[in-house]
């Protein structure tokens, strides 16, 4: 096997290890292989958490954050010339992502999708700001249980935010590298009807609480203090 396959594999096993007997209350762990390319993926389900997205670096003094990973790449995000946090001012150029589907976040802590129409971009924003969303625009493999196509041609280990067939959003992590093309298949396979692709390269640095401990994830954890934009799930209260 080559080396960066094996070490890929395990800091995935760490992974699971680590987490096998100490996730945060509110999420669990599966795995699944699909058939077609018997590529193996690590399911986190999460029942009874708020979801968020921050530009602000998380705290891990802040107890009610249990689980964190970085969304957009810091170059995505920086080039993307449009994102927008609820309740700030609408940004200029938001028509850089109309034709894009889109991840919602509403105040409640819930996920939705948009697609976003070139000629009612700024509408559209206006609207969902109105409402007090958060409007992440991350990069969509699968919408409306269809594989969606990429020009991205890169081989490497994806992390996907996508929902599964009883509209339960989780968080899917390769094992093995893959292309995105090969991972839309796949979640397509397993019935997951939307799927957002995640941040795993060099700021791959995330980290999740359990009791009174706060355990890293990801590939390069130094890089955490780069990281620009976070998803964040929290405990509802």
């Amino acid at each position: 096997m080559p080396k960066y396959l094996l070490s890929v594999s395990i800091l995935c096993l760490i992974f699971i290890i680590k987490c096998g007997d100490a996730l945060p209350e509110g999420v669990s762990h599966s795995e699944f292989r699909a058939l077609k390319t018997q590529k193996s993926y690590d399911v986190m389900a999460f029942s009874d958490l708020n979801w968020d997205w921050t530009t602000q670096r998380p705290s891990k003094e802040d107890s009610t954050i249990l689980f964190c990973v970085p969304a957009l790449s810091p170059v995505q995000f920086t080039d993307l010339g449009c994102w927008f946090e609820a309740d700030e001012n609408v940004a200029s150029g938001c028509k850089s992502i109309a034709g894009n589907y889109v991840l919602l976040i509403t105040p409640q802590g819930d996920l939705k999708t948009q697609l976003f129409i070139v000629s009612k971009a700024d509408s559209i924003v206006i609207k969902l700001q109105s409402k007090h969303y958060d409007i992440v625009p991350l990069e969509c493999v699968v919408y409306n249980a269809q594989a969606q196509t990429s020009s991205n041609p890169k081989i490497e280990h994806l992390r996907a935010l996508a929902q599964n067939k009883d509209g339960n959003w989780v968080m899917v992590t390769s094992r093995e590298i893959v292309s995105r093309r090969e991972l839309a298949h796949d979640l397509v396979e397993k019935e997951f009807q939307q799927a957002f692709i995640l941040e795993t390269g060099t700021r791959d640095a995330g980290w999740y609480r359990y009791a009174d401990a706060v355990f890293n994830i990801g590939r390069h954890p130094k890089s955490e203090p780069f990281q620009n934009n976070w998803l964040v799930l929290r405990s509802a209260q």
